[in-house]
């Protein structure tokens, strides 16, 4: 899995302005804005923000931009890493994404209530608890990083979400088994919680 992370210093820092490629000279010219990456994460967010706004009118168009947004937060950082773009302002771009993002996909789920209410408010809290120490560690100076379980957590969230769209789809077309429903979403809800616990832990020794 390709993080969208630097450590130090971007990719071009360091490179004569001869041996550049075009996408490194237009990150060093605008600061690290406009990179390849950067331009998906940013595609990437609006899909998503747009998808959970049609969930209403149209669940069929919500499910595709859903999940092409979220298809595009991994694609981000191959992008960034194949083009020699990775900065950190591209690293901190996507976390942001990642956040809002997650946070447009809980309120959809509450507003239109197809994620069970428990495991609904545990992604709300931990994902409070996230936002919380990674204003904490903002404040302190500290790096901020993409950890491999935060990205997977991130993955497992979406998909949870996305099933529970796929099944709202296939219930207005077809009669849908409640049982089975449910089953299919308890098979996804417990790998998440774990991996999303594992993504705080992560989270309190210095990772996003």
């Amino acid at each position: 899995m390709k993080l969208h992370r630097i450590e130090k210093q971007p990719d071009w820092q360091n490179i004569p302005v001869g041996n550049l490629n075009a996408f490194q000279k237009i990150a060093k010219k605008t600061h690290g804005i406009v990179t390849p990456g950067n331009v998906i994460t940013a595609i990437g967010l609006g899909l998503v923000i747009d998808g959970c706004n049609d969930l209403d009118q149209n669940p069929n168009k919500a499910l595709i931009k859903v999940s092409a947004g979220r298809v595009a937060d991994y694609l981000d950082g191959i992008v960034a890493d194949k083009t020699q773009t990775k900065s950190q302002i591209g690293e901190a771009a996507d976390v942001v994404a990642d956040k809002i993002a997650t946070l447009a996909i809980l309120k959809s789920a509450n507003d239109h209530k197809i994620l069970s209410s428990r495991f609904l408010n545990f992604l709300i809290i931990q994902n409070s608890v996230n936002s919380f120490i990674g204003l904490q560690a903002k404040l302190s100076r500290q790096e901020l990083h993409s950890s491999k379980y935060g990205k997977i957590a991130t993955a497992l969230q979406t998909a949870a979400f996305i099933t529970s769209i796929a099944s709202f789809v296939i219930e207005n077309n077809h009669p849908f088994d409640q049982r089975k429903k449910s089953n299919i979403q308890k098979l996804l809800n417990y790998p998440t919680i774990a991996m999303s616990v594992m993504a705080t832990y992560d989270y309190l020794n210095g990772q996003i």
